[in-house]
């Protein structure tokens, strides 16, 4: 699979990377690739929310076996921050039931 990093100016193999992790700035994304242990970023994002969002997205696309995978903007980061956050609780518990509401009708 090969990884376009964020600005859009470099591809890595990650076949050939030996991790991809978060950075100790908890904003960066990357990857360490080859023999001689080169690191190369493949996002910063503004929040570590947004770093590890991030690193899910890629996660899925390694797990889904797609052959390629642009690290996302800024944008589709804080649309998913949104979404996660929702105000509005789902509307079944966990188990899938309805919650139960005593009170009149």
């Amino acid at each position: 699979m090969f990884i376009i990093n964020k600005t859009k100016d470099s591809i890595i193999n990650a076949e050939l990377s030996g991790c991809i992790y978060v950075g100790e700035d908890r904003h960066t994304v990357k990857a360490v690739v080859g023999e001689q242990s080169k690191m190369y970023r493949l996002g910063l994002y503004s929040s570590e929310d947004g770093a590890k969002i991030a690193l899910e997205k890629l996660m899925t696309a390694i797990g889904e076996a797609k052959r390629m995978f642009a690290m996302p903007d800024d944008d589709e980061i804080e649309r998913e921050i949104r979404h996660r956050s929702s105000r509005y609780p789902d509307k079944f518990a966990s188990d899938g039931k309805k919650p139960v509401r005593h009170g009149g009708s």
